[in-house]
């Protein structure tokens, strides 16, 4: 985990984001974390970033713009974790063949959450 320059967090929803960030300081990546609601945003960090990059955007509420940006992030880092509070097989799938590697449900647990990021 040691290797990991950054930690993206898209995601609408602040409390959502701040559950995350609180989390992730938890497992000593308080300098790496950074949080966007807005994807434009997002996107441009981590297309100026370097290094091993990890994404996680939320995609409950998810449209059109919401997979092109997943199709977009996956040229710059393949560590893309989808979540979502709507199970929709669908969605999941759809954001899994654009190029998502890991499902993470919402609310987070935080188990969870260290798992996945302790596999990239």
């Amino acid at each position: 985990m040691e290797n990991i320059s950054s930690i993206i967090v898209l995601d609408h929803k602040k409390n959502s984001r701040e559950i995350m960030k609180s989390y992730l300081e938890e497992f000593g990546f308080e300098d790496k974390i950074k949080l966007f609601d807005n994807y434009t945003e997002g996107l441009a960090e981590i297309k100026s970033g370097e290094g091993n990059i990890i994404v996680f955007i939320d995609i409950t509420d998810c449209t059109d713009k919401t997979f092109s940006a997943i199709e977009e992030i996956k040229l710059f880092t393949s560590k893309i974790v989808i979540t979502s509070a709507d199970y929709s097989t669908n969605s999941i799938v759809k954001a899994m063949r654009l190029g998502a590697k890991e499902f993470l449900p919402k609310p987070v647990i935080k188990e969870d959450l260290q798992r996945i990021v302790s596999i990239f």
